[in-house]
């Protein structure tokens, strides 16, 4: 005989057009988005526009292959999302939805809080389990905060949905209404790198410790920082997104998860976005547990990781070390995402550093992008404090415990040659280096690093100096005897 909640589903099911019919004007309609979009919910959904005149459909972060419609949108209702992506750029420069500037955990606080109401929420959940517990498989992220707090919940349901492991559960007694699918999940794949981002990236892995607990953006950059880190040993992960450059190094034994503070030997994510072959890695997998935003992005969380390394891309940064995601103040952007997030976190955790990424000009080469100041309309994602070392293709400059002059010359010295001269002259006006201040000459050899090991196992790490070691040197000096 089939469960009490087996008769329930049953008597849940519904067409997607049938499970939309509960929506009325002025309905606040969350959307899950990424591997977990609710493809046909969210077709059948546009044919409710008139009907839903005056409503607001809210998002998180498409990563370029979402169904949503936003043609015409503003006429019939709003759209608002949390993140801008590629998907996004266009609509959001001419006007046709709102960006909501909130990361993830501070998203899922808005929801828990009731400042943001909620009347549905449209997800994807796997089939029930004989305990009819459904999961949200790899977009747990923000979706379950607004599956607890909406209304209502239609569903998708979805075979091809990896169940995971974590607090990715949802019972099916709280879905209102179920729309079976049989959608396969979209997949996404990176650009292949080019020679400016395996240097970016190998910089970067320069900064990596074995036993690091890691926090990466999403996109090339990042994903070739993961291919750098392949001599590697025992790294952790405590992540918003598992990708497949992730699954790559767990793989070959590089990330273990075993010298973690915090849940050793688990991956800890609350999303996963990539090929088949990773969902297929995590379904059911009790080594990757997936948790809300509100934890996963929680900086108090993320600082319980010792050795917490959070890497992330900027679009330019400033002389002073502050570092932003948009250029202007409605040109096409990626938005702050989880990196402000996970940057205090790694800052406050024990032996732990917070990295910031870019390449040193514009895709066509016109413009730099370390700049004397952040331009006007920029978003600012991370502060002073936020950031430890910034990364260009030609080298890396060290941000703690640095005064705003030593700030701007180590900056100036990873600078595109091109533009070191013009960013001395414009720090000398603003007084942030002496006028009498010298340009940074050379660039950084970074093929002369090396670590050499010694009696006993002590490793030294060698390497040529730099115009930001002038306060070491001087330190060094007065140290001696007379």
């Amino acid at each position: 005989m089939p469960s009490s909640w087996q008769k329930r589903y049953t008597h849940k099911l519904r067409t997607a057009q049938a499970a939309l019919e509960i929506i009325r004007r002025g309905y606040h309609v969350f959307i899950g988005s990424g591997a977990a979009e609710p493809r046909q919910l969210v077709e059948a959904l546009d044919e409710l526009a008139v009907k839903w005149g005056g409503g607001e459909a809210l998002h998180i972060y498409s990563p370029g292959f979402s169904l949503y419609p936003y043609t015409d949108a503003r006429a019939r209702f709003h759209h608002t999302v949390f993140a801008i992506g590629p998907h996004e750029r266009e609509p959001f420069a001419e006007g046709r939805l709102e960006y909501l500037p909130a990361s993830p955990f501070h998203a899922s606080q808005l929801l828990k809080k009731r400042i943001l109401p909620l009347d549905v929420a449209l997800i994807q959940v796997t089939s029930p389990d004989e305990h009819g517990l459904c999961s949200l498989g790899p977009s747990v992220d923000i979706t379950k905060m607004a599956a607890e707090c909406a209304r209502y919940v239609i569903a998708e349901v979805n075979p091809h949905l990896p169940r995971t492991c974590g607090d990715s559960l949802i019972p099916v007694e709280r879905i209102e209404s179920l729309v079976e699918t049989d959608a396969p999940l979209p997949e996404l794949r990176y650009p292949a790198a080019d020679e400016i981002t395996y240097q970016i990236a190998r910089n970067a892995a320069r900064l990596v410790e074995d036993g690091a607990t890691l926090q990466l953006d999403t996109g090339a950059i990042p994903e070739a920082v993961l291919g750098a880190l392949a001599d590697k040993k025992d790294l952790g992960l405590h992540t918003e997104t598992l990708s497949d450059g992730m699954l790559s190094l767990i793989e070959v034994g590089v990330i273990t998860n075993k010298a973690k503070s915090l849940h050793p030997g688990k991956a800890i994510v609350s999303t996963c976005l990539g090929t088949a072959r990773l969902y297929e890695f995590i379904r059911e997998n009790a080594s990757v547990e997936f948790h809300p935003s509100d934890y996963v992005n929680d900086p108090n969380v993320i600082s319980g990781n010792d050795r917490m390394t959070a890497i992330n891309v900027a679009l330019a940064v400033d002389l002073t070390g502050q570092a932003c995601a948009t250029l202007t103040g409605r040109s096409p952007f990626v938005s702050s995402g989880s990196a402000v997030d996970f940057a205090r976190g790694a800052v406050r955790a024990r032996g732990g550093r917070s990295i910031a990424l870019l390449p040193s000009t514009s895709p066509d080469g016109s413009a730099s992008r370390i700049v004397p100041r952040l331009p006007e309309g920029a978003g600012q994602v991370m502060t002073w404090g936020d950031i430890d070392y910034v990364v260009t293709e030609y080298g890396t400059a060290d941000l703690r415990g640095r005064s705003i002059s030593e700030r701007a010359i180590g900056l100036i010295h990873i600078a595109h040659p091109r533009f070191r001269e013009e960013l001395l002259s414009q720090a000398k006006e603003l007084g942030y280096v002496p006028t009498d201040q010298l340009l940074p000459v050379g660039i950084y050899p970074n093929d002369l690093e090396t670590v050499a090991t010694f009696k006993g196992g002590l490793a030294v790490r060698f390497r040529p100096i730099k115009p930001s070691d002038e306060r070491m040197f001087q330190n060094f000096f007065y140290s001696l005897s007379d």
